[in-house]
């Protein structure tokens, strides 16, 4: 936690890799330290949820279900970042 923001990291061993499903894991770039703006919740959603946020160390995070198999799953993420932008809202 720093200035009221959340940040994280990943595990040494993990950082810089990616898990290609069904071909293999491959090394790729990465940030040493990233920003935690939305936490996202794999499994079947209510149909019409509420909004709904989490709290991590303190820090009110917005949170969001989605169904990770359903085809429109990488949009669904994509529009979630876009509205919970936390540049975007420091800016105004």
């Amino acid at each position: 936690v720093s200035d009221g923001r959340l940040f994280g990291c990943a595990p040494r061993n993990l950082a810089g890799a990616l898990e290609v499903r069904g071909l293999d894991v491959i090394r790729t770039g990465f940030r040493p330290l990233a920003e935690i703006a939305l936490v996202a919740i794999c499994g079947p959603p209510e149909r019409i949820p509420a909004p709904a946020t989490a709290e991590r160390l303190g820090i009110i995070v917005p949170c969001i279900e989605f169904e990770p198999r359903e085809p429109s799953a990488p949009a669904k993420l994509r529009r979630a970042l876009r509205l919970f932008d936390v540049r975007a809202k420091r800016r105004i």
